[in-house]
C-alpha cells in the first residue's frame, strides 16, 4: 500500500492560471469521467459545452463529428439489435 507521501507526490496540482481560466481539451475530458474518449460523440458536445471561446470553424467541426459519430453509433445498434422483434400487447 502507497504511503501518504507517495500519493502526494503521484498528483498532479493545477496553477492558479488553470483553476481560474480553465481550457479544456479533448484529451482531458477522461479527467471528468473515464467514457468521455475521442471515439464518443457526447465528448464532444460536453467539449463545446465548456469551450464557448471555440470559434464558429472549430465549432462547426465538432457539430460534423458529433453527426458522423452519432449516426455511426445508432447504425451499429440497429445493426445489433435487429434480430429482436418488439412485441405489443
Amino acid at each position: 500500500m502507497k504511503s501518504l507521501e507517495e500519493i502526494m507526490k503521484g498528483l498532479e496540482y493545477l496553477s492558479t492560471e488553470d483553476v481560474d481560466n480553465p481550457k479544456w481539451s479533448l484529451d482531458s475530458l477522461t479527467n471528468l469521467h473515464e467514457s468521455l474518449t475521442d471515439g464518443n460523440f457526447m465528448s464532444y458536445i460536453v467539449y463545446l459545452s465548456l469551450r464557448p471561446d471555440l470559434s464558429d470553424e472549430d465549432k462547426d467541426t465538432c457539430m460534423k463529428i458529433i453527426k458522423i459519430k452519432k449516426a455511426l453509433e445508432d447504425r451499429d445498434i440497429k445493426k445489433k439489435y435487429s434480430s429482436f422483434e418488439i412485441v405489443q400487447s
